[in-house]
């Protein structure tokens, strides 16, 4: 399959709470998208929402509260190609799973 676009998205509970188009940097890896091999994560175009919907099941099938999904498609439809339960995160992103981890978790602990 050859790769037309890939983003990483972030989900809290079956929220997206970021996500972001992977572009390569001056000296990205032609194959392999991460940051140690020169690529960006640009949160000014985020995923669409085709892409976002597959991620929330993603993480719903695999039955984790939290993950950040790497999605790509090949300009037909999307695939999720990895979920990450640790994934690298910014200043902004963390507070975003903040946000929303407060938000879910706070209404069920005030519910116990």
């Amino acid at each position: 399959m050859e790769k037309k676009n890939e983003y990483r998205i972030h989900i809290v509970g079956n929220r997206v709470v970021a996500s972001a188009l992977k572009r390569p940097g001056p000296k990205a890896h032609p194959l392999i998208r991460n940051h140690a091999q020169g690529w960006v994560m640009d949160y000014a175009t985020p995923a669409p929402p085709e892409h976002q919907e597959y991620a929330v099941k993603g993480v719903e099938r695999c039955g984790f509260d939290f993950a950040a999904l790497d999605v790509c498609d090949d300009g037909v439809r999307p695939y999720v190609l990895e979920l990450n339960l640790a994934p690298g995160i910014l200043v902004w992103t963390a507070a975003q799973y903040a946000r929303e981890f407060s938000r879910v978790w706070g209404r069920k602990l005030r519910a116990q």
